[in-house]
């Protein structure tokens, strides 16, 4: 079918399923209308429509269009009749998803007897596309089949268009079933009518603009919803900043200003009513809680005088209470408040929903406003014509294409099947390459392009979601991509390349290297000369020293060593950083390492009253293949670390251990531990941990940041285990060397 033809096609069909929102007659008149207008939009050789029975147990066919009379009267007979999870149509049902099947007899989901119509030729059906009609995500109401003689492949925006009408006459289906229900009673009719009337008022006052503030929106909620269901005020209880465990009234409307005013200045707390508050009951619960008699003396035994007294004059019978979200936290409750003693009907609890969602929303949006936009227009969409809706989702559209247009860094996205989907601007510059160059290729199309053999090869290795590498793209051009996993429809799963250009930030870091590396060698001449000056007047080669001269220049020379460790430590990590950190691997004791690096603080351990504690091996480990000095440097920085942060009368523990292949060294303490919300800093340049500082103002924060590249250097591991106020283990795993 030409392009032109099938999109008009397809408005047609939402045009008839627009107009039907509004109709108000026979559901199988609205069907019958409906189901040619659906099989032209998208050329199909026959529709068919199957609604569920109202247990949910299983489907049959409410309209149809060009089918056979021996197809209609197979299907009519109940024993025929698909259940959810039998079949392409049973399983489309249960699992609330679209299937699109091709060559149906060789299907095994395909039943045997159904096969047989197909063998029969009381079908003409290669490809077969089923799809839920929904009224909510979780709740489909029957099933629209769309038989194809041909096979068929079914693009991504035909599924897109087929979700919208199958949505859509979901809502109508669902809107005459109640419309049918209603029209039994006409007392309980004109009353829903008048409630869903009133909703719509008060939906359609609650859109959320720029314009309207939140106290706005609560004083046209109360209005509305006094008249849909007789509530006679509204109030938000907020989540009290300073104590959690307390709500008070953010903002209300038709309640008493002494009524407001009282709980603004007294907030409720949780621990002192439990759940006797409907306020408290709905915030522990996340879910709506319903008061009918609010005076009853259950409810209000646990009330202190003071809420007793604030609540008296009030006109309050029943209470209505319901939990406000922001982003997925708890920001409060909204209460409705009844003059009268109140039972709530399914359609009164909701509105009320629906008006607490609102609410929800608004709120999000006074922080995020621009963010619900899309959470806007699903609001409104049940409330608006299909043009409208076409409109609003064509504006969203042309906006996210002129943010990719526009966007500071590359962007790639490859389908499940390894094409290229999208490509931005931004990504065509940086590549060197033309969208036409890309769009559509495979993977290995993409590889007569050198400049995308790296991203080609992280796509390989499959990461996960989130997954950040670094590249050289072309000489001194350095790119970072991050790897975002992308859900499609149908189930299968996309994959976007956020591609960041950090030329700069490497020269930045490459100045910042080489300005610490001159900075350091440019101190060490001077820190030594103070050294040797400070060492020869302490040996007293310069003179003899009172005791008072004596410790000043004991303190200043002590100062003098930190700062030319200091030194020494920026130079190492200078190397590191610039990879001329040079290792000189030998076969090596690593328990002679230890023992080495443990007599170097025999006299610290007594001074600061540890016991330093060495649990030698049983028998003579192997040796490794390791720079000696290095792994020494790694353990003294650890053995440092562990006594300079252990209490007095406390323990160091070293221990060795061979397992498997590998040398396993561990150096426990029982210090001031890691708070747990800084461990995974533990690695970083400069990194000190909070508690640490409190207890050693002298550290550098580069000693673990060394040992991690030292241990690594060595095809090693480093691995730590702590608890804030127990202590901390750190593990150094080697390889042996290779016989």
């Amino acid at each position: 079918m030409p392009v032109a033809k099938k999109s008009k096609s397809v408005l047609a069909a939402l045009e008839r399923i627009a107009f039907h929102l509004r109709f108000r007659g026979k559901l199988e008149d609205l069907l019958n209308d409906l189901t040619p207008f659906i099989g032209e939009a998208f050329g199909a050789k026959s529709v068919a429509i199957w609604l569920a029975s109202e247990d949910g147990k299983y489907l049959r066919i409410a309209s149809y269009f060009n089918l056979t009379p021996q197809f209609v009267q197979f299907f009519a007979q109940p024993e025929h009749w698909p259940r959810p999870g039998q079949g392409v149509v049973g399983r489309s049902f249960g699992e609330r998803r679209m299937y699109v099947k091709h060559d149906l007899l060789n299907r095994p989901e395909v039943p045997e007897t159904w096969k047989n119509l197909l063998r029969k030729k009381y079908i003409e059906a290669t490809t077969l596309v089923s799809h839920p009609l929904f009224v909510q995500k979780d709740k489909p109401v029957g099933i629209v089949n769309l038989y194809f003689a041909e096979k068929k492949t079914f693009t991504s925006q035909e599924r897109t268009t087929l979700s919208i009408i199958a949505y859509q006459l979901g809502v109508s289906i669902e809107g005459q079933s109640m419309y049918s229900s209603l029209r039994e009673n006409r007392d309980e009719l004109v009353h829903e009518r008048d409630q869903l009337a009133h909703l719509h008022q008060a939906v359609q006052s609650l859109r959320i603009s720029v314009e309207k503030n939140l106290s706005e929106i609560l004083d046209e909620l109360s209005a509305t919803l006094g008249k849909a269901v007789g509530a006679s005020g509204t109030a938000i209880w907020k989540v009290a900043e300073k104590d959690p465990d307390s709500f008070h009234i953010f903002m209300a409307s038709g309640m008493s200003k002494v009524y407001v005013d009282y709980f603004k200045g007294h907030p409720v707390q949780i621990s002192s009513l439990g759940r006797s508050s409907p306020v408290v009951l709905a915030a522990l619960t996340k879910k709506p809680a319903f008061v009918n008699n609010f005076w009853d003396p259950e409810t209000i035994k646990r009330f202190p005088q003071g809420i007793l007294d604030a609540i008296s004059k009030e006109r309050i019978a029943t209470v209505a209470s319901f939990p406000l979200f922001d982003k997925d936290e708890l920001f409060g409750v909204l209460n409705f408040y009844f003059a009268k003693v109140h039972t709530y009907s399914p359609t009164e609890r909701y509105i009320l929903q629906v008006a607490a969602n609102t609410v929800s929303i608004a709120i999000e949006n006074t922080e995020y406003r621009e963010e619900l936009q899309g959470t806007q227009k699903a609001l409104l969409n049940i409330l608006e014509d299909v043009d409208e809706s076409r409109q609003r989702a064509e504006e969203e559209r042309n906006k996210t294409q002129l943010i990719i247009a526009h966007f500071a860094d590359g962007l790639m996205v490859f389908n499940e099947q390894g094409q290229v989907e999208l490509v931005n601007p931004r990504a065509e510059q940086m590549l060197r390459l033309s969208k036409e160059r890309l769009l559509h290729k495979s993977t290995e199309e993409l590889r007569s392009f050198p400049q995308l053999n790296s991203l080609l090869a992280l796509l390989k290795e499959k990461p996960e979601s989130g997954y950040r590498k670094e590249f050289e793209l072309w000489k001194n051009t350095f790119i970072e991509v991050s790897i975002i996993l992308l859900k499609e429809r149908g189930g299968g799963e996309g994959t976007l390349l956020v591609v960041h250009d950090i030329t700069r930030e490497k020269q930045i870091e490459r100045l910042k290297t080489e300005f610490v590396s001159l900075a350091a060698h440019q101190l060490r001449t001077p820190l030594s000369a103070i050294k040797w000056t400070l060492r020869m007047l302490l040996d007293g080669d310069l003179g003899s020293l009172n005791p008072e001269q004596r410790e000043f220049m004991d303190k200043t020379y002590q100062s003098n060593e930190r700062m030319i460790a200091l030194i020494n430590d920026l130079l190492d990590v200078t190397r590191i950083e610039e990879g001329r950190y040079l290792y000189a691997p030998g076969l090596a004791s690593i328990e002679k390492v230890i023992e080495s690096v443990l007599e170097l603080y025999k006299e610290e351990a007594r001074r600061r009253n540890v016991e330093l504690v060495f649990q030698r091996p049983k028998e003579q480990l192997p040796q490794a293949l390791v720079d000696t000095g290095k792994i020494q440097l790694a353990i003294d920085n650890l053995i440092d670390n562990a006594l300079r942060y252990s209490s007095a009368q406390g323990k160091v523990v070293v221990s060795i251990a061979q397992v498997g292949e590998e040398i396993r060294v561990s150096i426990q303490d029982a210090g001031v531990g890691i708070p747990g919300e800084e461990q995974k800093r533990v690695f970083q340049k400069f990194f000190r941990a909070s508690n640490a500082r409190t207890i050693d103002t002298e550290g550098s924060g580069l000693g673990l940041y060394l040992v991690k590249n030292i241990i690594e250097a060595h095809k090693g591991r480093v691995e730590f285990a702590s608890e804030e106020g127990k202590g901390t283990t750190f593990f150094l795993t080697i390889p042996l060397a290779k016989s």
